[in-house]
């Protein structure tokens, strides 16, 4: 029996057509269609929860895609910009200078304020309110925007440091900071419910599931709490089941648009992994290595997972990535900056990229 053939009518059956095209070019072989028995398949790829995994999986890829961009349009500022978050169909952005900016995706500055704040790093949409968007800053103040008229409805300075995620769960306020810990507010008034500290930074943090995941520097677990008790600090160690990740820090996590068990990590060496909250919510698995990403530099590069089967970055080397999830294949790749890529966002079929040389980018997006 040919393992190939084995793999090869694993993908076919599966719906992994790319996946089985690459294949099959790349081995230069025929497919036979022996039809083997779906016993035979488990048995020569292993079980691996071969339908709980398949399920996972095919629920990320089965979504539209990003193929490509057209009407590339620049403009200039007298800030970079840091953060982007979309807001009905307008893309609220922090620059360096202070200021929040409001466009809509012809690019058109449609509202401005500087709110006296240091830079915003971070945003999350509000659950409660359709029009407030809560922010943290490179000083440590935490605080609830007005998107619609750009005014500051309420704030907080937690001790100083960047705050470089908050994420909503439930009634609660995660904020994640790099001068060590991670803080709880209530989401309503930001007034403090607890605060956990530790021995490093922490490098990323987004919700999973029912609760929220996280990474400290130089640790190699991530960090999970749940909402059923944010007390207890899970510990999930990056590389389960002897899956070397080797990565010294992650450098972003992003939660998957179309299954809540599953998130990416962005790791220090130019790899993400896709990784699943396993039924039972006791381990993680590793489902897929993804790389083509630059992730290696000075910058903290963002990612974005707004169409499951793609996932974007922004990075050092002055560049977007856009990459295919099933094939780990480019889908496309952005150029023309003097400077690294700091921010996106998407709103309806346009691409908004921030640079750090004082530059918001927007392109069209072909989706299929």
């Amino acid at each position: 029996m040919d393992p190939l053939q084995v793999v090869l009518q694993f993908l076919k059956e599966e719906g992994y057509h790319e996946s089985f095209n690459t294949l099959l070019k790349e081995a230069e072989v025929a497919y036979t269609g022996e039809n083997l028995r779906p016993h035979i398949i488990r048995q020569n790829l292993g079980e691996m929860n071969m339908s709980d995994q398949t399920d996972a999986l095919r629920r990320i890829l089965s979504g539209k895609k990003l193929t490509d961009t057209s009407d590339e349009h620049k403009t200039a500022f007298n800030g970079s910009p840091v953060s982007m978050i979309t807001y009905g169909n307008h893309v609220i952005t922090a620059f360096t200078d202070g200021s929040l900016r409001k466009f809509d995706t012809s690019s058109n500055e449609v509202a401005s304020v500087n709110p006296k704040l240091s830079t915003v790093l971070c945003f999350e949409e509000s659950w409660t309110n359709k029009d407030y968007l809560y922010f943290g800053a490179m000083s440590g103040t935490v605080g609830i925007l007005n998107a619609n008229d750009m005014t500051i409805v309420n704030s907080v300075d937690l001790p100083q440091g960047s705050i470089i995620a908050v994420t909503l769960l439930d009634n609660y306020l995660f904020v994640a900071s790099r001068s060590q810990f991670v803080s709880v507010l209530n989401a309503s008034d930001l007034s403090h419910v607890t605060t956990f500290n530790y021995n490093n930074p922490i490098t990323a943090m987004c919700r999973i599931n029912n609760g929220v995941i996280y990474s400290v520097q130089n640790d190699s677990m991530f960090h999970f709490r749940s909402i059923e008790n944010i007390n207890e600090d899970l510990l999930f160690h990056m590389s389960p089941n002897a899956f070397e990740v080797g990565a010294l820090d992650i450098r972003d996590l992003k939660q998957c648009p179309v299954d809540e068990t599953i998130f990416v990590a962005l790791t220090d060496r130019c790899k993400a992994y896709l990784y699943r909250l396993a039924p039972g919510g006791k381990s993680l698995e590793v489902l897929k290595v993804i790389t083509h990403f630059v992730s290696d530099g000075l910058t903290q590069p963002q990612l974005l997972w707004k169409f499951a089967p793609t996932i974007l970055s922004t990075s050092d080397d002055q560049t977007v990535v856009a990459v295919n999830v099933e094939t780990d294949s480019l889908a496309f790749q952005l150029r023309g900056w003097n400077k690294a890529t700091r921010c996106i966002a998407i709103v309806d079929d346009v691409l908004f990229v921030g640079a750090f040389d004082k530059s918001i980018t927007t392109y069209k997006l072909s989706i299929a």
